[in-house]
């Protein structure tokens, strides 16, 4: 299969309450774990990949994410909790773009839906209530769309991953609060079963500290449920596609080798 093909497929799903999840989307994982039950926050793992090199220089912009590389396709990650993107963050991240176009009609409809059911001052409001909002306002969750701008996705109401998390970047910075689009993957856990798949979602600035914001997994019921970035969308212009391919090469084929981190 074509990778530029297979990067779409794999990297933008997402396994939401309102939808199945695709076979295609999925990323082979392997554990050396007999039992799952007892998952911690502080995770390693193998990831078979084109350039280790590359990957490890771009997981050092996010704290809590250690690696090695063990040769030019075999990284080994360790995960500590949730990543936190740790570089000093551009006005990209509240501008209105090309992507994120959160100035368009259809788009600052659906932002001032959001205005009127809060009632508290934006420096009070609780960011979870941002992905609560994009989660019940995409109706039909769908894989149709390869990939669309922030103002279709709030005309049309629905989408995968990737859509989720355009509306979602869109309304924080429409707040004026900073945001970003990732990339990457998510690793879950669910009655002694281990899966990962691509996926996309919204690293905000909130509290001095960038966090995730996912709306498409909002309110999931996982055991154990895992970020690991892989990229951000830097180009938000016309040429974005280009900023989306880019992705490939740092996406994993395998993931081996799963344990608490603890047990190294």
């Amino acid at each position: 299969m074509n990778k530029f093909i297979l990067f779409f497929l794999l990297a933008f799903s997402a396994n939401t309450q309102a939808q199945s999840e695709s076979l295609l989307s999925s990323i082979p994982i392997y554990s050396s774990k007999p039992s799952l039950d007892d998952l911690t926050d502080n995770i390693s793992f193998d990831l078979h990949v084109d350039d280790a090199i590359s990957l490890k220089g771009t997981l050092s912009q996010w704290d809590n994410i250690q690696s090695e590389v063990l040769s030019d396709t075999l990284l080994k990650v360790s995960l500590n909790g949730q990543a936190h993107f740790n570089q000093i963050h551009g006005q990209q991240t509240l501008k209105d773009s090309f992507v994120i176009d959160f100035k368009e009609p259809s788009t600052q409809v659906f932002i001032q839906g959001f205005n009127n059911v809060q009632d508290t001052e934006l420096k009070d409001i609780e960011i979870e209530s941002l992905a609560n909002y994009v989660s019940e306002y995409i109706t039909e969750p769908t894989y149709i769309h390869s990939f669309n701008i922030a103002s279709r996705v709030a005309s049309q109401r629905s989408g995968d991953c990737t859509e989720y998390a355009a509306l979602t970047t869109a309304l924080t910075r429409a707040l004026g609060i900073p945001a970003r689009y990732v990339v990457g993957f998510v690793i879950y856990a669910k009655d002694n079963k281990l899966a990962a798949f691509g996926h996309a979602w919204t690293e905000v600035l909130h509290q001095q500290k960038w966090q995730i914001l996912d709306a498409a997994l909002f309110g999931n019921d996982f055991e154990q449920l895992y970020y690991i970035p892989t990229s951000a969308l830097e180009n938000e212009g016309p040429g974005y596609t280009l900023s989306l391919a880019s992705a490939i090469f740092s996406f994993p084929s395998r993931i081996d080798n799963l344990q608490n981190a603890i047990e190294q």
